[in-house]
């Protein structure tokens, strides 16, 4: 991945576990929205390879679970 962004996202409310979308503050329901946006089209203009393999949604969604793993457990990541 050579380029990497930010991005800010507020709170979704005092208690997110178990609500609904319709439940989750405005603010954040919009950032998650631009942030979706922003990643699908980063994703279309640039596919993503790991070791010369195209990375599909399932392989994607993986890297990403190990990545937030990672950043959990205090882990350093190298992703270059």
């Amino acid at each position: 991945f050579r380029h990497r962004s930010c991005h800010v996202v507020p709170s979704p409310g005092s208690r997110p576990e178990g609500s609904s979308y319709a439940a989750l503050s405005k603010p954040f329901k919009a950032a998650m929205e631009q942030f979706r946006s922003k990643l699908f089209a980063a994703a279309l203009a640039c596919p993503k390879a790991v070791n010369g393999r195209p990375l599909g949604c399932v392989a994607f969604a993986a890297v990403l679970r190990q990545l937030v793993a990672g950043v959990n457990d205090g882990r350093i990541l190298n992703l270059h």
